[in-house]
């Protein structure tokens, strides 16, 4: 399988500050694994919420080859 390295230059977005308080929030009630079960899942569903890529080239790929 390959893999790919992918770098992009990203803006964090308010909504990254707040989506930490409440995980931080949920950890001392909670406990931490799910604090950052939580957040992962909130991050992967919506990720321009949280980050806004500013680069203006093209990310740069590299293309690792692996497996057989």
């Amino acid at each position: 399988m390959a893999q790919t390295v992918l770098t992009l230059k990203c803006e964090c977005r308010p909504a990254l500050d707040a989506l930490i308080a409440c995980a931080r929030e949920i950890a001392e009630t909670h406990g931490e694994d799910r604090a950052m079960a939580w957040a992962s899942a909130a991050l992967e569903a919506d990720f321009d919420l949280f980050w806004r890529v500013v680069s203006d080239t093209r990310p740069a790929l590299r293309l690792v080859q692996g497996g057989r």
